[in-house]
C-alpha cells in the first residue's frame, strides 16, 4: 500500500500560509500607515514612544552677531572708547574724541557708554542739529542685528528737541537690548515723566533708587523721587529719599534742605 504523505504537506502549507500573512501585513501597513500589525506585547514594550512635542514648535533661531566681526569687534569698540575719553579730558567738545566714539559706535553699536560720551560732545556745544545727523549717520551705515547705542543716542536728542513720544520709542528699544542698563532706564524715565506717564516714570525711578550700582543714575533718581514726594506733600517718605542722597552725595544741597524740613 502506497504511504500517506499527509503529514508532511501539512507543515509546508502551515509555512507558505505564515510567510503569505506577513507579506499581505507589510503591503497593507504601506497603503495606510496607521495598520500595525500584530505584535506580541514584549516586542510593543520595546518600541520607542511617540514625541509629545508640539508639532509647530520650532527651534530658536540663532542670535544675531552684533557687528560683522563679534569676536574683535567689542574689544576694539571698548579700546576705542578709551582712547576717545583720553582725547576729551578737559575738552568736551573735542573732534578727536567725537571722532573715535563714532569709530567704537560703528564697531559696536549697542556700546551705550561710547553713544553717551558722544552725546554729551554734542550737549556741551548745544548743537543737537549736528548730533542728529550724526546718530542718523551712524544708523544709516549699520548692518548689525541690533544697536542699542544708537537707539540710546536717538533718544536723547529727541527727548532734549522735545519729541518724548520718539524719546521713548528708541529707548523702550535699547532696553530690549540692554534691559539693566541704568542710563537707558534714567533717560526712559524722563521720556515717561515729559509725556506726563507719572506712574510709568516713578516705577523707573524707585527701581534705580534701589539700585546702588547704578552709580550717578541711582543718585539721580533719589533726588527726583525726593522733590515729587516733597512736592505731594509726602514729606516723610521723601526725607527717607533725601538722606539717602546725602548718604551717596553729602555735599548735596538739595538733599540736605530736603532732609531738614
Amino acid at each position: 500500500m502506497k504511504k500517506s504523505t499527509l503529514p508532511n504537506f501539512i507543515p509546508q502549507m502551515l509555512g507558505f500560509l505564515f510567510l503569505l500573512s506577513l507579506f499581505v501585513g507589510v503591503l497593507l501597513s504601506l497603503k495606510n500607515p496607521e495598520f500595525q500589525p500584530f505584535e506580541p506585547d514584549h516586542v510593543q514594550a520595546q518600541l520607542p514612544q511617540k514625541s509629545k512635542a508640539h508639532p509647530m514648535t520650532l527651534a530658536p533661531e540663532p542670535e544675531r552677531p552684533l557687528v560683522s566681526h563679534p569676536a574683535s569687534a567689542p574689544g576694539k569698540a571698548d579700546e576705542l572708547y578709551q582712547k576717545a575719553v583720553i582725547a576729551a579730558r578737559g575738552h568736551a567738545d573735542d573732534e578727536t574724541a567725537r571722532r573715535l566714539l563714532q569709530e567704537a559706535l560703528r564697531e559696536n553699536p549697542n556700546h551705550i557708554q561710547a553713544a553717551d560720551e558722544l552725546y554729551a560732545s554734542y550737549e556741551a556745544r548745544k548743537d543737537w542739529e549736528g548730533a542728529l545727523a550724526t546718530f542718523q549717520k551712524l544708523e544709516s551705515e549699520n548692518n548689525a542685528g541690533t544697536s542699542a547705542g544708537l537707539d540710546y543716542g536717538l533718544g536723547r536728542i529727541y527727548l532734549e528737541l522735545g519729541h518724548p513720544d520718539q524719546a521713548r520709542v528708541r529707548l523702550e528699544e535699547a532696553l530690549d537690548s540692554d534691559a539693566d542698563n541704568p542710563l537707558i532706564r534714567e533717560q526712559l524715565a524722563l521720556a515717561y515723566n515729559s509725556m506726563g506717564e507719572r506712574e510709568w516714570a516713578r516705577r523707573e525711578w524707585q527701581r534705580l533708587a534701589q539700585d546702588e550700582s547704578a552709580g550717578r543714575a541711582s543718585l539721580n533718581a533719589k533726588i527726583k523721587l525726593a522733590e515729587d514726594l516733597f512736592a505731594e506733600g509726602r514729606w516723610a517718605e521723601a526725607e527717607v529719599y533725601a538722606k539717602d542722597v546725602l548718604k551717596q552725595d553729602p555735599n548735596n544741597r538739595l538733599g540736605t534742605l530736603l532732609s531738614q524740613h
